[in-house]
């Protein structure tokens, strides 16, 4: 088997796995999410895997509104936050899939300031690299979208970015 064969047969079952997901697992993925525990702490880590093997799943999560599901539960009290939950809103973050102002709805900025601020306070180890991921990400974001067009959201939302975590 030569290895453009290989790259097909791997492509093709690549796209078997996708299709799968769209249509056997996501449609039921809010259900998943709101059973009782621990599905939803698998149904996390599943999720995880998923966003970070191909980010192009940020869309379907968003026209699902999964997104909602995973800002909801981005506040350090809940009971499922964890490291899959910080890393699925990294992906979502990274993936540019929502507009700045559609993170500022979410109050993305206000509750990663509340979760930094614990964690570096508490014992927070386990998640301030993966924190400091998304922080990464959305000064990335932020910078981007200033470079593209004056805006005032790109400029608010790195003022509360900073605001409570450096002095200006």
């Amino acid at each position: 088997m030569t290895r453009s064969m290989m790259r097909t047969a791997r492509k093709k079952r690549q796209n078997k796995i996708n299709e799968m997901i769209l249509k056997r697992l996501f449609p039921h993925y809010g259900s998943i999410l709101s059973d009782n525990d621990p599905l939803p702490l698998f149904g996390l880590k599943l999720l995880c895997s998923i966003v970070e093997r191909n980010s192009a799943f940020v869309t379907i999560l968003k026209k699902l509104k999964l997104v909602d599901i995973m800002m909801e539960y981005f506040t350090e009290d809940h009971p499922r936050f964890n490291t899959h939950l910080i890393k699925i809103v990294c992906c979502i973050v990274e993936s540019k899939e929502l507009k700045l102002e559609d993170l500022q709805e979410y109050d993305l900025v206000t509750k990663l300031n509340k979760v930094l601020a614990n964690a570096i306070e508490g014992d927070g180890d386990w998640c301030l690299d993966l924190l400091l991921d998304i922080v990464y990400e959305l000064l990335h974001y932020i910078a981007e979208t200033i470079k593209e067009s004056e805006t005032d959201v790109a400029e608010e939302t790195f003022k509360g970015l900073v605001k409570d975590n450096f002095e200006m």
